[in-house]
This record gives C-alpha cells, structure tokens and sequence, in this order.
C-alpha cells in the first residue's frame, strides 16, 4: 500500500451503532467519498454493509428525504443504494421504484427455445429462437449470462 492508497478496512468501518442516524449518514458519505476518483469496490462495500445496516436499523424512513436527494445528486451515494438490498426496509418499494426513475437498473428479457441433444437428459440441450430485450450496446449481457450460468451449474452440483 502506498501512501496515497486509503486503508480498505479503515474506510468501511463506518459508525452505525452510539451515533444518530445523520451522523451516521455523514460517515456514510464521507467514506464514499475518501478517494479522488470512485472507487467501485468500495462503493459497493459501503452500500451492502454500512448503508444497508442503517436501513435494517429502521433509519430509511426518517432519512428518506435526504437519501432521496442524495440519490438524485451523488453518483456514488447512489451506487451504494442500488446495491443496499434491505427488502425488509419500510421504504424498499419507494427505494426500489427511485433506482429505477434513476436509470440505476435495466430490466433485461432473454427468452430461447432448450432442446435436448439426444434422448439422455444428460447430454445437455441445445438452443435456437433466442430473443433478447432491453440491453443496451456495451451492457456487459454476456459476462452477466455467463455468472448466472456458473450459479446454476454451482447448484446444480450441489443439489
């Protein structure tokens, strides 16, 4: 680590317990913003532990005004928040619907016809009439398919 480089660990050790709400909201910020330039790791980092933590905490609601603006206003704010997950959130719907008004999530259909190769179900299928709706040129669809296809192969040995 360089003198330059900011201590990972030290950034995300965010208060969330013995302090209000907005104060923890300001450290939230605050860390999100420690580097000159957006660090994605550790904006995901902040979103599914700290942020996250505050909304399990019951804090969404009363920060909500807030948190709404910043989502407007703060690329890296909002980063965070899309990957807060928090379902059971009071504000997950409103929080949800914002993100998306936001362009923060792509809704993205692939829909193809599977035929088995032979009449083994373990020799695989194959596909045809592949249909692909809502991805944008550049959108990274294939790295994403691939991940999901390594989940269910995952499972599948698992099961």
């Amino acid at each position: 680590m360089t003198p330059d480089t900011p201590n990972r660990a030290a950034l995300i050790e965010t208060p969330i317990g013995g302090t209000s709400p907005d104060r923890t909201l300001d450290a939230i910020l605050a860390t999100l913003h420690s580097t000159p330039e957006p660090d994605f790791d550790l904006i995901m980092e902040i979103g599914s532990g700290p942020l996250e933590a505050l909304f399990h905490q019951g804090h969404e609601a009363p920060l909500w005004t807030r948190i709404e603006r910043l989502a407007r206003n703060d690329l890296r704010f909002r980063r965070a928040l899309s990957v807060a997950w928090a379902y059971d959130s009071s504000m997950f719907a409103r929080r949800d619907a914002l993100l998306d008004e936001l362009g923060e999530r792509r809704a993205v259909t692939v829909r193809f016809v599977a035929e088995p190769h032979t009449f083994d179900d373990a020799d695989g299928y194959e596909w045809r009439a592949l249909e692909v709706d809502g991805v944008t040129e550049g959108s990274g669809l294939a790295q994403t398919l691939r991940a999901i296809a390594d989940v269910i192969d995952r499972s599948a040995t698992t099961a």
